[in-house]
């Protein structure tokens, strides 16, 4: 076999091979569905194919659904909802590649109007002209239009007398050139002298356009096939480069004669353009005179001639539309050229320009444009980025949901005849593209030039309006926008008004000044070391305000603006509330604070403990253990764990992107949110947040909102306390509230006044942040917030965004349910009612998106996998509100009349139903579940899924077991119907405390396995708040048992081994702790009082039981042992710190983990 065989073997296997590969990867991919020829999956070349053929058009037309696809990556559309989408006025979608291949030059950098890519630059370069082709200018070229039309009719009437077939097409076409050069240059071409092709312009112009349509398809070898077309002669862009060249050379020294007298004084469009580059010669250049002159002979000549020929035809196919027209013309008084102006007042010629363009456009292809970073749906379908989609104006004005059932009839009456809601329609979808007098301008474009410069206010927008958020232009009885949707339009005012004066808001205003000194005034520090100025009207100034950092283990700031005697505003630190974020404990034993905590929060549980341990012992109960190694016993709370740290004072702005982690921490930083509290609530878009941050790190825009600034510094706060299982650092702990004093000063006070959904998912965000801190008024005050804003906005009413895209839509869901699980879960920590009533609770859960909207870096399992833990969470929140209006009354009152039978039922009922909903959870991220094969490989965010579940799950179980437990621990043997109440408690009750025990017992197992040190790389779970609630929570519910062991009505009845399994998770418990704490004070209150009740029991407890006295003495020894010391190099506690597999709580696989997390 020769060589030149084998490479022409090679050649065609490897084509083969591409197309073979085009093939695979096309049906895996998003678009694998669109319709489309075979050929088109694989090549352009079906696409060139119909080109050539000159009929793509009507195959398009034939083929058309309302999405087909004709090349690779190449989709025509036919949906008017997704004109503005793709055309509209500041999208995003750039013009194609397909777009290069009009440069006349080879330098891409040499463009013009129709070619440029660049939506700035082009903007740019249509600025420079934009007057020369104003609708005044446009109109003041009629005497230049007027003398060609008078030649052209004089041909018409010479052919006419002679008999002759005409070419009209050609004619009208010579007309085009001349028009145009009389226009532009000032003097016509010389076609219609003798309906000649002048310098072979025409044919150039038609070899320059198929030339374009063709090397568009394959952009890439565009230079290549330029230098072979150029080679042969065929390249038609040199010959029209030269001729418009020559026109601007001769025009030049002419530029005050400008044609013939009859045009008297009316100036070309070359001589404008020759005086913009004189008054500006560094804005306008020399190749801005040429690309302008070149468009408008090549591109405006084109498409008039296309234009006027298809309206030649058509009235003429049509005698009777002729006939109308003529009847229209002479009861108009027109009998000879017609003004611009006059044509404006025949609507029936208009309706049939119209109905010509719409049958034939001037364009027969779709105009693509690339779908932009992250992909986008359009009508319903993904799309990936760099997709080219376009609409072809050929397909969509022959939908007959648009135009009718006679859409491909010629029928000018329905522009006449058709409802405003159906003009409207067949409006929005005309997109004949014809460039009418040379103003070959973009949609989006010539929509802005019909845009008023300035709408016209409205006082009061109808309901129907503010309710789709969209522009209403106040028209009674009925607006624009309601009588094209055909539907009701209401006002909520009467009819009179205009715009609201001065004086009807001064009121309102005098009351936020005066707010705004209260607010200042409120909270004066002397201490306040950091300054920020405010502006002439008192109001502060977002860019010069200052913050101090404190301790948040300390005290926590609230946006609390301070005035002081310069007159700046300042940061200071307002003192906690005596209670954590999450209500779990008291800070100090003579804390004093006037909030209401409920019989659901876990500072009622210990305040229960701690009044039956007093009563026990008979003497005062301190929670705080002055023996605990690495806590001070002072009731000075300003003394604490570690001194109060304080940053340098300096000013920080807090609005810039400057202020930002610095790269590429940040980046990670976001990354490690979306992989984790994303998923836990995916209710921000991954892809369309980074975008925005990148672009707002790039160009520190200030188009990003407030509230969305907020959000991201949140997401920074968060991410610095969640950095591993345990508490953070001081370090990491300073620069979390750091950001968080940034977001506030963002956020606040707007937040309370306005609302929008990034302001929602920021409120929400802090609600969850908040509940590690030491003030629990900030977790209720932000969540109450969060729901108000939610409401605010109508998130909780389906009506409201039923009319959203679909991705909006989706999000606005995913948000309420974020504030319905934040109610039930921040009601049950406080002990307060919830707040958002259950009748506005919907069945309707989240949805599955990510097959429309995939996410860049996650594939599509975890994320379905992060929509099915999230809304097991929600009906686990649902179960949870009814757990707490059961047996708990709402936290409405602190004493609960429900007798202990009447409890029983209902914590059985209730365990049911949380059994069911733990069944109803997929199995890989099920609570509670053994793994049989723990070896096997699991990914990380199914693990994490798996655990968050597991957490809640058994904080629900505790949450049921609670008041059997208090029952037992309020029981009186000289009380009412005591003998029936004992036994209930002893038969059915004591099996509710063995399951109680078993459900503790799996949670402390639970968080040991969170805290292991093999956990380390990973971090399976950073929220360490909910950690230490849990062991906590489980062991202050373990502490009631033993208490209930020691009640003489109740003796015998827990078994030695469940008193042995009780102390060994007490001590596991508090090695949780102490791995947990890095100087934390909630962790540490939590060890101490745990510390300190055992030390009060033990004072009182038969240990007389060998098995007793050993477990007491090893719990001895873990007590004894030191805080945490900021590292976790020791190993040594490994093996008593790893769960026990036979237990039922979620086992997780050590080796799966490769790595840190990403």
């Amino acid at each position: 076999m020769s060589l030149a065989a084998s490479i022409v073997i090679l050649a065609v296997f490897v084509l083969l091979a591409r197309y073979v590969v085009r093939l695979m990867l096309d049906f895996v991919s998003h678009t694998r569905a669109i319709p489309g020829p075979l050929w088109s999956r694989l090549t352009n070349l079906w696409y060139l194919r119909q080109m050539v053929k000159g009929d793509f058009h009507n195959t398009n037309i034939k083929l058309h659904r309302q999405k087909v696809r004709i090349a690779p990556n190449y989709y025509s559309l036919s949906d008017p909802a997704c004109l503005k989408t793709i055309y509209g006025l500041g999208t995003k979608y750039v013009k194609s590649s397909w777009y290069d291949a009009w440069n006349t030059e080879e330098d891409l950098t040499w463009t013009n109007l129709f070619s440029e890519r660049d939506p700035k630059k082009h903007a740019a370069n249509r600025r420079k002209v934009a007057s020369m082709y104003s609708m005044t200018t446009l109109t003041s070229y009629e005497p230049f239009v007027d003398s060609c039309i008078g030649l052209f009719r004089r041909q018409l009437d010479q052919a006419g007398s002679s008999d002759s077939a005409v070419n009209l097409a050609h004619w009208v076409q010579c007309y085009a050139f001349d028009v145009i050069g009389y226009i532009t240059f000032g003097e016509r071409f010389g076609f219609l002298d003798n309906m000649l092709d002048v310098s072979n312009i025409i044919k150039n112009l038609d070899a320059a356009i198929s030339a374009a349509s063709y090397i568009g398809l394959f952009i890439t070898l565009r230079s290549l096939i330029m230098k072979i077309l150029r080679i042969m002669g065929l390249l038609g862009t040199d010959a029209l480069a030269d001729f418009a060249e020559r026109n601007v050379k001769m025009g030049g020294p002419r530029k005050a004669i400008y044609g013939a007298e009859t045009i008297g004084s009316y100036s070309p469009m070359l001589n404008k353009l020759l005086e913009a580059k004189k008054a500006d010669p560094g804005r306008f250049t020399e190749w801005d005179i040429m690309a302008n002159v070149i468009s408008n002979v090549g591109a405006g000549s084109d498409t008039t001639a296309i234009s006027l020929s298809a309206v030649f035809y058509f009235i003429y196919s049509n005698p009777k539309t002729l006939q109308k027209l003529r009847d229209e013309l002479e009861v108009a008084g027109i009998d000879d050229i017609p003004r611009f102006s006059d044509t404006q007042k025949l609507p029936y010629f208009q309706a049939v320009l119209k109905e010509c363009l719409r049958l034939h456009p001037g364009t027969g292809f779709p105009m693509f444009r690339e779908v932009p970073e992250g992909g986008a749906v359009i009508s319903g379908q993904f799309f990936p980025p760099k997709s080219n989609v376009g609409v072809n104006s050929w397909v969509i004005h022959r939908d007959k949901q648009i135009y009718g059932a006679d859409a491909d009839e010629f029928r000018p009456e329905r522009w006449l005849h058709a409802s405003e809601a159906e003009k409207a329609l067949m409006e929005r979808s005309y997109m004949p593209f014809v460039c009418t007098l040379l103003s070959f301008c973009e949609p989006s474009e010539m929509e802005e030039d019909r845009r008023p410069k300035k709408r016209a206010r409205v006082s009061v927008a109808c309901r129907q309006c503010r309710d789709r958020k969209t522009r209403c232009n106040g028209n009674h009885p009925s607006c624009k926008r309601c009588e094209q949707l055909a539907i009701p339009c209401d006002y909520d005012q009467p009819t009179g008004g205009g715009i609201a004066r001065r004086s009807d808001t001064s009121g309102l205003l005098s009351r936020v000044k005066e707010l705004e000194s209260q607010l200042k005034s409120f909270a004066r520090s002397p201490h306040a070391s950091r300054r920020a100025s405010t502006s002439a009207d008192g109001a502060l100034d977002e860019d010069s305000i200052s913050l101090e950092t404190y301790d948040r283990r300390n005290s926590t700031t609230l946006y609390s603006p301070t005035s002081n005697p310069e007159g700046g505003a300042a940061h200071h630190p307002v003192n906690t509330d005596g209670v954590d974020g999450m209500g779990i404990i008291t800070l100090s034993d003579n804390a004093t604070f006037s909030s209401y905590f409920g019989p659901s929060s876990n500072v009622a549980l210990v305040y229960e403990l701690t009044r039956v341990l007093k009563t026990l012992s008979g003497a005062p109960v301190n929670l705080v253990n002055p023996r605990a190694e690495g806590v001070e016993a002072s009731n000075n709370q300003q003394n604490s764990l570690t001194s109060s740290y304080s940053l340098i004072p300096r000013d920080i702005t807090v609005a810039g992107a400057q202020y930002l982690p610095p790269e590429p921490e940040a980046t990670s930083l976001l990354h490690e949110y979306f992989d984790t509290i994303g998923l836990f609530f995916p209710c921000i878009y991954r892809d369309t947040f980074l975008a925005k941050y990148r672009d707002f790190r790039r160009n520190d825009s200030s188009h990003a909102s407030r509230s969305w600034r907020a959000l991201l510094f949140v997401m920074f706060a968060v991410m610095y306390q969640m950095r591993s299982f345990a508490s953070p650092t001081d370090a990491e702990d300073k620069l979390s509230w750091e950001y968080l004093q940034r977001a506030l000063n963002l956020a606040m006070p707007e937040a309370v006044i306005n609302s929008d959904l990034e302001t929602v998912q920021l409120l929400c965000l802090l609600t969850c942040y908040l509940q590690c801190s030491t003030n629990s008024a900030q977790t209720w005050s932000f969540h109450v917030l969060s729901v108000k804003a939610a409401m605010q906005i109508g998130l909780h009413s389906l009506e409201t965004t039923q009319n959203l895209p679909l991705l909006q839509r989706e999000l606005c869901k995913r948000t309420w349910f974020w504030c319905v699980v934040n109610d039930t879960l921040v009601s049950v920590y406080l002990g307060r009612p919830p707040v958002v009533p259950k009748s506005l609770i919907s069945k309707n859960l989240p949805e599955d998106m990510s097959d429309i909207f995939p996410t860049s870096n996650q594939s599509r399992t975890v994320a379905m996998t992060s929509l099915a833990y999230y809304n097991a969470k929600i009906r686990l929140a649902m179960i949870i509100s009814d757990i707490l209006a059961q047996l708990y009354g709402d936290n409405m009152a602190a004493n609960n009349s429900m007798g202990v039978f009447e409890t029983l039922r209902s914590a059985f009922d209730l365990s049911w139903k949380l059994s069911e909903w733990r069944s109803s959870v997929p199995a890989q991220i099920r609570p509670g579940s053994v793994i049989a094969a723990p070896e096997i490989p699991r990914a990380l965010p199914m693990q994490r899924f798996q655990t968050g579940l597991s957490l809640y799950f058994h904080a629900a179980q505790a949450l049921i077991y609670r008041p059997v437990l208090l029952r037992f621990l309020q029981y009186k043997p000289d009380g009412t119907n005591a003998t029936e109440t004992l036994s209930l408690l002893k038969d059915s009750g004591f099996s509710t405390i063995k399951n109680c025990m078993y459900t503790c017992s799996g949670g402390v197992a639970l968080a040991k396995t969170i805290v292991d040190e093999q956990f380390l790389p990973t971090s399976l779970w950073g929220a360490w708040w909910m950690t230490n609630f849990l062991v906590f929570n489980a062991s202050m519910m373990h502490f009631g048992m033993l208490l209930i062991s020691t009640q003489s009505s109740f003796s015998g009845l827990m078994a030695t081994e469940d008193i042995d399994l009780i102390l060994s998770d007490l001590k596991d418990a508090s090695e949780v702790h102490r791995r947990l704490n890095r100087n934390n004070l909630i962790i540490s209150r939590c060890r101490e009082c745990l510390h300190n009740f055992l030390d009060l029991y033990k004072s009182f407890r038969d240990t007389t039981s060998p098995k007793g006295i050993g477990a007491w003495e090893d719990l001895t020894l873990s007590l004894q042992q030191p805080e945490f010391e900021n590292t976790h190099g020791s190993q040594t506690a490994t093996s008593s710190i790893l769960p026990n597999p036979g237990q039922d709580f979620a086992w997780f696989d050590m080796e799966a983990f490769a790595g840190p997390m990403a």
